[in-house]
């Protein structure tokens, strides 16, 4: 039986992959049970945000199929891995002030954590690509829908997730976050292979 060398390069790319996906959180979260990283809030803040990056670029990397050679996945990767911790700016935005100890204190959730806005404001950029035809950021509004999409379900362990305007859920269970988290890449790889005639032909003018 004849066995296709590209096919199983891919598969054996995405068990890697995914296994890194899946030892990025587990690693991340226990470090933040560590008293000593408890205990200091931006060694808390350094840590929870460099593994929402982590775990947003891998899965980017498993959505592009990544040939490690070739700039534009590792540049989109890369985004992927920033827009995944840079969501908590909202953090600073709500408080009002830069002091981390007031960000990490508000009472209330901030706007970009709400789950039931990450379509929306995807589709939006969607709309915005297609009227202005910027065909190099077509990949924008799926790598938004990656990274805040893993980095809200990393958070929902502790708070659910927040659907404004209805709610929120309850806390997601530590297994299922992680499968969660796993199937996010996996599901817009099935999505973009199922709208690839609309994906494809400006793939070679993506985000550079």
């Amino acid at each position: 039986m004849q066995v296709d060398l590209h096919v199983l390069k891919t598969v054996c790319k995405n068990i890697l992959l995914t296994s890194f996906v899946v030892c990025t959180c587990v690693a991340g979260d226990l470090l933040l049970r560590y008293k000593w990283v408890v205990d200091r809030d931006y060694c808390r803040a350094i840590v929870d945000s460099a593994t929402h990056g982590a775990v947003a670029l891998l899965s980017w990397l498993i959505v592009q199929n990544v040939d490690f050679l070739k700039q534009r996945h590792l540049a989109e990767s890369m985004l992927c891995g920033v827009l995944g911790s840079v969501i908590d700016i909202d953090h600073f935005l709500l408080a009002r002030s830069f002091q981390l100890k007031k960000a990490l204190g508000l009472a209330v959730r901030p706007p970009l954590h709400a789950t039931t806005l990450i379509p929306v404001f995807a589709a939006f950029l969607h709309v915005c690509i297609k009227l202005l035809k910027i065909k190099r950021f077509c990949s924008l509004p799926s790598i938004v829908l990656v990274a805040w999409s893993t980095h809200h379900v990393r958070d929902a362990t502790r708070r659910g997730l927040w659907l404004w305007p209805f709610g929120s859920t309850l806390p997601i269970p530590y297994r299922a976050y992680i499968i969660i988290v796993v199937c996010i890449p996996y599901a817009m790889l099935a999505w973009r292979k199922c709208t690839s005639g609309l994906v494809l032909p400006v793939a070679t003018e993506q985000i550079v």
